[in-house]
């Protein structure tokens, strides 16, 4: 399983690598749609896990979904300032990485212990669901209504 996840997270990060003075806003989208995939089909996982305390199922999640937070950071790191998360992603998208965020930081106390990438990913995420908060509450207010509505 993580083989898979792992493959189809570097396949792109690779042919970026190998391709950067060509890449083109049009290729950047394709990355993040992927990643926008990677994040929103876990977002009922990250709603319903349980936070309130340690266990092997909680672990894995944290787990990867720093892997994937990784990744998505690596790309902002490498394409700046061609690309940025927030200006590429669609409004309804900021709810699965709005729950991601919400789980991690719940979870933090009783996740296993972060190795230094792992503490430069957390405090990336941290500036991120500032960021990811405001474009909710500007698009979407307080309309709970909306399919998979984060609350902050």
């Amino acid at each position: 399983m993580k083989f898979k996840f792992l493959t189809l997270i570097l396949i792109p990060l690779v042919s970026i690598g190998c391709s950067a003075n060509e890449i083109t806003k049009k290729d950047i989208q394709k990355y993040v749609e992927t990643s926008d995939v990677f994040i929103n089909i876990d977002t009922p996982i990250y709603s319903l896990a349980d936070t309130t305390k340690k266990n092997a199922m909680a672990d894995a999640i944290y787990k990867s979904s720093l892997a994937k937070l990784y990744f998505l950071k690596s790309y902002e790191k490498e394409l700046f300032p061609i690309y940025n998360l927030e200006d590429k992603m669609m409004s309804e998208n900021f709810f699965g990485y709005c729950w991601m965020g919400k789980f991690i930081n719940d979870y933090k106390s009783f996740a296993p212990k972060p190795s230094l990438v792992d503490v430069e990913t957390l405090q990336w995420l941290d500036k991120k669901r500032a960021i990811w908060a405001q474009h909710i509450s500007k698009k979407f207010g307080n309309d709970t209504s909306v399919k998979n509505y984060c609350p902050y």
